[in-house]
Protein backbone atom coordinates (compact mmCIF):
# COMPACT_ATOMS: atom_id res chain seq x y z
CA UNK A 1 0.00 0.00 0.00
CA UNK A 2 1.35 3.40 -0.76
CA UNK A 3 -0.34 6.93 0.06
CA UNK A 4 1.44 10.17 -0.36
CA UNK A 5 1.37 11.01 3.72
CA UNK A 6 -1.15 11.59 6.90
CA UNK A 7 0.17 9.78 9.22
CA UNK A 8 -0.33 9.66 12.98
CA UNK A 9 1.01 12.56 15.09
CA UNK A 10 3.09 13.71 12.11
CA UNK A 11 4.76 17.01 11.87
CA UNK A 12 5.15 18.68 8.94
CA UNK A 13 6.24 22.75 8.94
CA UNK A 14 6.65 24.36 5.88
CA UNK A 15 8.23 27.85 5.70
CA UNK A 16 5.51 30.62 4.14
CA UNK A 17 6.51 32.59 1.15
CA UNK A 18 6.78 35.76 3.67
CA UNK A 19 8.88 33.35 5.56
CA UNK A 20 11.17 32.18 2.74
CA UNK A 21 11.71 36.01 1.41
CA UNK A 22 13.03 36.62 4.64
CA UNK A 23 15.87 34.18 4.91
CA UNK A 24 16.25 33.95 0.79
CA UNK A 25 17.25 37.80 1.48
CA UNK A 26 19.18 37.95 4.75
CA UNK A 27 22.88 38.09 4.96
CA UNK A 28 23.04 35.32 7.91
CA UNK A 29 20.51 33.16 5.99
CA UNK A 30 20.57 32.88 2.91
CA UNK A 31 23.20 30.67 2.67
CA UNK A 32 21.61 27.58 5.41
CA UNK A 33 17.58 27.50 4.92
CA UNK A 34 14.63 25.26 5.01
CA UNK A 35 11.79 25.17 2.51
CA UNK A 36 10.30 22.69 4.88
CA UNK A 37 10.66 19.95 7.25
CA UNK A 38 8.57 17.24 9.19
CA UNK A 39 8.82 14.01 11.74
CA UNK A 40 6.79 10.78 10.41
CA UNK A 41 5.79 8.50 12.94
CA UNK A 42 5.41 4.93 11.10
CA UNK A 43 4.96 6.19 8.17
CA UNK A 44 2.87 2.77 6.41
CA UNK A 45 2.56 3.37 2.79
CA UNK A 46 4.88 6.27 2.71
CA UNK A 47 6.09 6.59 -0.80
CA UNK A 48 7.79 9.30 -2.90
CA UNK A 49 8.91 8.97 -6.58
CA UNK A 50 10.35 12.49 -8.18
CA UNK A 51 11.79 11.21 -11.85
CA UNK A 52 12.43 15.35 -12.20
CA UNK A 53 14.16 15.55 -8.71
CA UNK A 54 13.45 18.17 -6.09
CA UNK A 55 13.94 21.89 -5.98
CA UNK A 56 15.91 21.69 -3.10
CA UNK A 57 18.45 19.11 -1.44
CA UNK A 58 16.73 16.80 1.18
CA UNK A 59 18.26 15.12 4.07
CA UNK A 60 16.47 12.33 5.78
CA UNK A 61 17.10 10.33 9.29
CA UNK A 62 15.79 7.09 9.76
CA UNK A 63 15.18 6.81 13.46
CA UNK A 64 13.17 3.33 13.81
CA UNK A 65 12.04 0.78 11.32
CA UNK A 66 12.97 0.37 7.54
CA UNK A 67 12.70 1.19 3.91
CA UNK A 68 14.58 1.94 0.76
CA UNK A 69 15.41 4.75 -1.49
CA UNK A 70 17.16 4.97 -5.02
CA UNK A 71 19.12 8.31 -6.46
CA UNK A 72 18.87 8.47 -10.39
CA UNK A 73 19.96 5.26 -11.59
CA UNK A 74 22.16 4.03 -8.79
CA UNK A 75 21.23 0.84 -6.87
CA UNK A 76 18.32 0.31 -4.63
CA UNK A 77 20.02 0.80 -1.21
CA UNK A 78 17.81 -0.11 2.24
CA UNK A 79 17.28 1.84 5.18
CA UNK A 80 17.46 1.20 9.00
CA UNK A 81 17.43 2.72 12.08
CA UNK A 82 20.14 5.14 12.84
CA UNK A 83 21.04 5.67 8.57
CA UNK A 84 20.88 9.40 6.91
CA UNK A 85 20.21 9.51 3.74
CA UNK A 86 20.54 12.08 1.13
CA UNK A 87 18.78 13.29 -2.15
CA UNK A 88 20.91 16.03 -3.96
CA UNK A 89 19.03 19.05 -5.61
CA UNK A 90 17.75 17.74 -9.30
CA UNK A 91 18.66 14.06 -9.15
CA UNK A 92 15.63 11.60 -9.68
CA UNK A 93 14.55 9.58 -6.90
CA UNK A 94 12.40 7.25 -5.64
CA UNK A 95 11.99 6.37 -1.67
CA UNK A 96 9.61 4.05 0.53
CA UNK A 97 9.26 3.09 4.02
CA UNK A 98 8.63 -1.12 4.25
CA UNK A 99 5.46 -2.65 4.32
CA UNK A 100 6.08 -4.76 7.12
CA UNK A 101 8.18 -2.57 9.50
CA UNK A 102 7.49 1.48 8.16
CA UNK A 103 10.11 3.97 8.68
CA UNK A 104 10.02 6.67 11.10
CA UNK A 105 11.43 9.62 9.33
CA UNK A 106 13.07 13.29 10.28
CA UNK A 107 13.24 15.36 7.25
CA UNK A 108 14.48 18.47 5.90
CA UNK A 109 14.45 20.21 2.49
CA UNK A 110 17.16 23.00 2.25
CA UNK A 111 18.44 25.17 0.37
CA UNK A 112 21.60 28.09 -0.28
CA UNK A 113 25.25 27.42 -0.64
CA UNK A 114 26.23 26.32 2.86
CA UNK A 115 23.77 23.20 2.07
CA UNK A 116 25.89 23.08 -1.26
CA UNK A 117 29.10 22.75 0.49
CA UNK A 118 27.91 20.16 2.73
CA UNK A 119 26.56 18.12 0.23
CA UNK A 120 29.60 17.98 -1.46
CA UNK A 121 31.46 16.97 1.92
CA UNK A 122 28.95 13.58 1.79
CA UNK A 123 30.51 12.93 -0.84
CA UNK A 124 29.22 11.30 -4.84
CA UNK A 125 28.12 7.49 -2.86
CA UNK A 126 24.78 8.42 -2.52
CA UNK A 127 24.46 5.06 -0.34
CA UNK A 128 23.12 5.59 3.17
CA UNK A 129 25.60 6.41 6.27
CA UNK A 130 24.88 5.12 10.26
CA UNK A 131 24.92 7.56 12.61
CA UNK A 132 26.61 6.72 16.25
CA UNK A 133 24.32 6.09 19.03
CA UNK A 134 25.78 9.17 20.97
CA UNK A 135 25.31 11.26 17.46
CA UNK A 136 21.65 9.76 16.75
CA UNK A 137 20.70 10.35 20.39
CA UNK A 138 21.61 14.03 20.14
CA UNK A 139 20.08 14.28 16.35
CA UNK A 140 16.74 13.06 17.67
CA UNK A 141 16.53 15.37 20.73
CA UNK A 142 17.62 18.48 18.74
CA UNK A 143 15.67 18.07 15.91
CA UNK A 144 12.35 18.64 17.92
CA UNK A 145 14.19 21.76 18.76
CA UNK A 146 13.94 22.82 14.97
CA UNK A 147 10.36 21.29 14.78
CA UNK A 148 9.68 24.55 17.87
CA UNK A 149 11.77 26.75 16.29
CA UNK A 150 9.88 26.50 13.14
CA UNK A 151 6.98 27.47 14.24
CA UNK A 152 7.38 30.15 16.30
CA UNK A 153 7.37 34.01 15.14
CA UNK A 154 10.00 35.94 14.95
CA UNK A 155 12.77 32.74 15.07
CA UNK A 156 14.29 32.65 11.50
CA UNK A 157 18.10 33.35 12.54
CA UNK A 158 17.80 31.40 15.64
CA UNK A 159 16.14 28.51 13.34
CA UNK A 160 18.59 28.78 10.39
CA UNK A 161 21.57 28.46 13.56
CA UNK A 162 19.71 25.60 14.53
CA UNK A 163 19.70 24.04 11.40
CA UNK A 164 23.56 24.22 10.60
CA UNK A 165 24.12 22.54 13.55
CA UNK A 166 21.30 19.45 13.26
CA UNK A 167 22.77 18.97 9.56
CA UNK A 168 26.88 19.28 10.46
CA UNK A 169 26.02 16.85 12.91
CA UNK A 170 23.92 14.16 11.11
CA UNK A 171 26.35 14.52 7.54
CA UNK A 172 29.85 14.76 9.24
CA UNK A 173 28.85 13.25 12.52
CA UNK A 174 31.07 15.31 14.59
CA UNK A 175 31.87 14.74 18.32
CA UNK A 176 29.58 17.92 19.38
CA UNK A 177 27.63 18.31 22.70
CA UNK A 178 24.09 19.04 22.89
CA UNK A 179 23.00 22.24 22.67
CA UNK A 180 20.77 23.79 25.33
CA UNK A 181 17.07 22.83 25.42
CA UNK A 182 14.68 25.50 24.65
CA UNK A 183 11.88 23.41 25.28
CA UNK A 184 8.45 25.65 25.77
CA UNK A 185 6.94 26.27 29.88
CA UNK A 186 4.39 24.10 30.92
CA UNK A 187 1.85 26.61 30.33
CA UNK A 188 2.80 27.15 26.85
CA UNK A 189 2.89 23.84 25.70
CA UNK A 190 -0.27 22.35 27.52
CA UNK A 191 -2.12 25.44 25.47
CA UNK A 192 -0.52 24.14 22.66
CA UNK A 193 -1.41 20.62 22.86
CA UNK A 194 -5.30 21.86 23.94
CA UNK A 195 -5.13 23.45 20.19
CA UNK A 196 -3.84 20.95 18.45
CA UNK A 197 -6.29 18.31 19.79
CA UNK A 198 -8.98 20.70 18.86
CA UNK A 199 -8.29 22.18 15.82
CA UNK A 200 -12.27 21.65 14.46
CA UNK A 201 -13.66 23.83 17.39
CA UNK A 202 -14.40 27.22 17.65
CA UNK A 203 -11.17 27.84 20.27
CA UNK A 204 -11.59 31.11 21.92
CA UNK A 205 -9.03 33.17 24.05
CA UNK A 206 -11.18 32.39 27.21
CA UNK A 207 -11.04 28.74 26.60
CA UNK A 208 -7.49 28.74 26.33
CA UNK A 209 -7.00 30.60 29.35
CA UNK A 210 -9.37 28.26 31.41
CA UNK A 211 -6.89 25.26 30.60
CA UNK A 212 -3.95 26.66 31.80
CA UNK A 213 -6.12 28.56 34.92
CA UNK A 214 -5.27 31.97 34.16
CA UNK A 215 -7.08 35.03 32.89
CA UNK A 216 -7.44 35.86 29.12
CA UNK A 217 -5.66 38.65 29.49
CA UNK A 218 -2.40 36.78 31.52
CA UNK A 219 -2.51 33.81 29.23
CA UNK A 220 -2.18 36.74 26.07
CA UNK A 221 1.03 38.02 28.11
CA UNK A 222 2.43 35.04 29.17
CA UNK A 223 1.48 33.11 25.44
CA UNK A 224 2.94 36.25 23.32
CA UNK A 225 6.35 36.50 25.40
CA UNK A 226 7.52 33.16 24.61
CA UNK A 227 6.34 32.91 21.28
CA UNK A 228 6.66 35.76 19.96
CA UNK A 229 2.82 35.07 19.48
CA UNK A 230 -0.58 36.14 19.76
CA UNK A 231 -2.78 32.52 20.96
CA UNK A 232 -5.01 32.82 18.57
CA UNK A 233 -2.96 33.80 15.46
CA UNK A 234 -0.80 30.49 16.48
CA UNK A 235 -4.11 28.59 16.82
CA UNK A 236 -4.73 29.55 13.16
CA UNK A 237 -1.14 28.58 12.09
CA UNK A 238 -1.58 25.29 13.62
CA UNK A 239 -4.93 24.98 11.72
CA UNK A 240 -3.13 25.91 8.66
CA UNK A 241 -0.67 23.23 9.24
CA UNK A 242 -2.94 20.65 9.43
CA UNK A 243 -4.65 21.66 6.49
CA UNK A 244 -1.55 21.39 4.65
CA UNK A 245 -0.72 17.50 5.61
CA UNK A 246 -4.63 16.78 5.45
CA UNK A 247 -4.60 17.88 1.78
CA UNK A 248 -2.04 15.67 0.52
CA UNK A 249 -3.93 12.69 1.64
CA UNK A 250 -6.25 10.97 -1.16
CA UNK A 251 -9.96 11.08 -0.85
CA UNK A 252 -10.17 14.21 1.48
CA UNK A 253 -12.09 17.26 -0.62
CA UNK A 254 -11.02 20.82 0.03
CA UNK A 255 -14.48 21.17 1.88
CA UNK A 256 -13.95 18.17 3.94
CA UNK A 257 -10.78 19.81 5.11
CA UNK A 258 -11.96 22.57 5.91
CA UNK A 259 -14.42 21.01 8.03
CA UNK A 260 -11.63 19.37 10.08
CA UNK A 261 -9.53 22.37 10.45
CA UNK A 262 -12.50 24.43 11.81
CA UNK A 263 -13.61 26.28 8.49
CA UNK A 264 -17.55 25.88 7.76
CA UNK A 265 -16.83 27.96 4.78
CA UNK A 266 -14.65 26.44 2.44
CA UNK A 267 -14.18 29.73 0.07
CA UNK A 268 -13.12 31.85 3.73
CA UNK A 269 -10.60 28.85 4.19
CA UNK A 270 -8.85 28.87 0.87
CA UNK A 271 -8.68 32.61 1.25
CA UNK A 272 -6.39 32.10 4.69
CA UNK A 273 -4.44 29.31 2.88
CA UNK A 274 -3.20 31.02 -0.02
CA UNK A 275 -2.60 34.06 2.52
CA UNK A 276 -0.62 31.97 4.90
CA UNK A 277 1.30 29.19 1.60
CA UNK A 278 1.11 31.46 -1.19
CA UNK A 279 -0.37 28.67 -2.58
CA UNK A 280 -4.58 27.70 -3.05
CA UNK A 281 -5.30 24.23 -1.73
CA UNK A 282 -5.96 22.74 -5.02
CA UNK A 283 -2.29 23.66 -6.20
CA UNK A 284 -0.72 22.33 -2.56
CA UNK A 285 -2.73 19.02 -3.48
CA UNK A 286 -0.50 18.77 -6.15
CA UNK A 287 2.90 19.56 -4.76
CA UNK A 288 3.75 17.17 -1.71
CA UNK A 289 6.14 17.16 0.82
CA UNK A 290 8.26 14.94 2.37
Amino acid sequence: MRRPDGFPNEVLLILSQKDLARVQGGPLTKGLYATDLGFFPKAEGHYRNRPGGCDQHIVLLCLEGSGRYRVADGPVFPVGPGDVFLVPQGYAHEYSADDQDPWTLQWVHVRGSLADSLVVLWGNDFAPKPLSSPVLARARDHFSDLLTLASREGALRAFSGALDWWLRLVLCDPPLSPLPGISAPPVIEQAVHYMAEHLDEPLTLAVLAAQVHLSPSRFAAVFFKQTGNAPMAHFQRLRIQRARSLLERKGMTISEVALAVGYQDPLYFSRLFRKATGLSPRAWIKNPRG
